[in-house]
């Protein structure tokens, strides 16, 4: 599961090359620290890096839950928790 999502990613980048639409996108002010928070954890490079990254995993989820798989994420201490259609807000 993990190189599937490794693969979706690397998929993604790799359209880079292809031409690029600019977007403008109001932030509040919490969403921005959120943001910069995520890319100096993560050291991606750039805000937009971290969004790419975070619209190919959610894809991930979505295609993996739409097909009938089970998104399962497991704490430090053993607890699973699944993560069903409503969870992730996919529509019926």
């Amino acid at each position: 599961m993990i190189r599937e999502l490794k693969d979706h990613r690397n998929n993604e980048d790799s359209q880079d090359d292809r031409a690029k639409t600019r977007m403008t996108v109001d932030l509040t002010p919490e969403f921005r620290d959120r943001l910069e928070k995520l890319e100096a954890k993560t050291y991606l490079g750039s805000k937009a890096t971290v969004i790419r990254h975070a619209l190919a995993i959610y894809e991930y989820l979505v295609e993996t839950t739409e097909t009938g798989g089970v998104v399962v994420v497991r704490s430090p201490n053993g607890e699973e928790r699944h993560m069903d259609r409503i969870a992730l807000a996919i529509a019926s």
